[in-house]
């Protein structure tokens, strides 16, 4: 990549040096629910984001149907997996064989403590000082003992003023985010801010096209500073406007022109759309003349994201149940499309043959490779995930589990495999951009988040 040092040679003495580099833990402000990370830097050595955490966690006796860990993302709340015959009645929380919960602790008069079934990652319980908190339990007759240490807080206001500026989409639902320093940047990949954003924002770009080209009603814009890609399906995340580099001396009739022309293409498709704002985009009030015409930002960044390639024994473990294959036909084609419809909750009718309809370029393995899960033998797909080349680089697309297997470690396995496949093949980096309900999942990855694409779309 045009330096003197390969990523290969970088990788090998990265982890030396963010031990040292990167250390603390930052708190965010107004986050929703806070929790504590150990490092900006490796997903590895943290979590997400907040103000305390869950540490040293005992649990007695063990049981291999019981699983009782922690889950540090915004707060630190328990993750209970019983696959064990009988109910488990835990802090009050009654949790019956084959189910999955979240448990936040509650503090209870006389200085008792109990837990509560929570939906989410986020812990509301900050304890005004250190505490070493004990549960117990029973799992059908047998006593179960869970202890643990709920800490007041990890940070100082120093630390916090060193992060501040890099905090992304901290109102959101789900986990506050934190773009990597230029420094992270530097030691992990030996490149420059602006020239990692450059290659994920042209990956990104590529692949957008690509995938809008192969759709049977697919059509395309080009202009001299925008591209717009259109599949025909009436769901605005499958059409996208992209781009906006214009040069230096192009004139603002040009460039509003091309911004009405682009209108006008999706117009004449009947497609709902959404543009897509890099921090590249130029010149500098493309956000205005958007506005003029009636764009409104949503809330959500999203953000892009880059990792190195290497298969590391710190990758989130996952059921050994879990089955990944790559999709071989057209029964699997259909079970893809009906997991991405569901999971991402397509209106009744819509994109209901989208991975058939592109049958040849998502089995033929080029540039593109399909990827489906389920758990054991002979059950239905229930999860799914792609690995697309674009610009010279992998990325990871399509990632989606049907709501009623969430949680089960099937987006683990699926990126696993993602991740493995790539490496083989010889890259160094794999790029993606993250929605709010997957970006923890890619920081315990080593993803890196880099930048975010602001998403417009146009109002009646």
């Amino acid at each position: 990549m045009g330096r003197s040092r390969s990523l290969k040679s970088t990788l090998s003495i990265m982890v030396a040096s963010l031990a040292l580099l990167l250390s603390g833990c930052i708190v965010t402000k107004d986050s929703p629910a806070p929790g504590c990370v150990e490092s900006i830097g490796l997903a590895m050595s943290g979590g997400c984001f907040g103000k305390t955490i869950i540490s040293d966690l005992t649990v007695e006796p063990e049981n291999e149907c019981l699983a009782i860990t922690v889950n540090n993302c915004n707060g630190g709340v328990l993750e209970v997996d019983n696959s064990c015959n009988e109910t488990l009645v835990l802090g009050g929380v009654e949790i019956p064989s084959s189910d999955f919960v979240s448990l936040d602790v509650i503090e209870e008069a006389g200085g008792t403590y109990a837990l509560i079934d929570v939906s989410s990652n986020f812990s509301d319980y900050v304890p005004k000082e250190d505490r070493r908190i004990t549960i117990t339990g029973l799992l059908g007759s047998q006593e179960v003992k869970v202890v643990f240490t709920k800490p007041h807080s990890c940070v100082s206001d120093e630390e916090l003023s060193m992060v501040e500026g890099q905090l992304v989409n901290t109102h959101q639902e789900f986990c506050t985010q934190v773009r990597v320093t230029s420094t992270t940047i530097k030691a992990l990949f030996d490149l420059d801010w602006e020239d990692i954003a450059h290659l994920a924002d042209n990956h990104t770009q590529a692949v957008q096209r690509w995938l809008s080209s192969r759709s049977p009603h697919g059509k395309r814009f080009q202009g001299i500073g925008f591209t717009a890609t259109s599949t025909g399906i009436q769901a605005a995340l499958l059409n996208l406007a992209l781009g906006g580099r214009f040069p230096p001396t192009a004139e603002d009739e040009l460039i509003d022109c091309e911004i009405d022309g682009v209108i006008s293409f999706f117009a004449e498709q009947n497609a709902p759309f959404m543009w897509w704002l890099s921090p590249f985009v130029t010149p500098s009030d493309m956000e205005q003349r958007l506005a003029q015409r009636r764009f409104e930002p949503r809330e959500y960044r999203l953000p892009a994201m880059v990792a190195p390639l290497t298969v590391s024994d710190k990758w989130p473990e996952f059921d050994s149940r879990i089955k990944v294959w790559r999709a071989r036909g057209r029964a699997d084609l259909q079970a893809a499309s009906t997991i991405r419809r569901t999971a991402f909750q397509f209106a009744e009718g819509v994109a209901l043959t989208y991975f058939e309809d592109m049958a040849d370029g998502w089995l033929r393995g080029d540039p593109a490779r399909l990827y489906l899960a389920r758990v054991g033998e002979g059950g239905p797909p229930v999860a799914m995930g792609a690995l697309i080349m674009g610009a010279k680089l992998p990325g990871v697309y399509v990632m989606a589990t049907m709501p009623e297997w969430e949680r089960r470690g099937l987006g683990k396995a699926v990126l696993t495999r993602i991740l493995g496949d790539a490496a083989a093949d010889g890259h160094e980096l794999v790029v993606l951009t993250a929605g709010a309900r997957a970006y923890s999942l890619y920081r315990k990855f080593g993803f890196q988040h880099i930048f975010e694409y602001l998403l417009y779309h146009q109002q009646p």
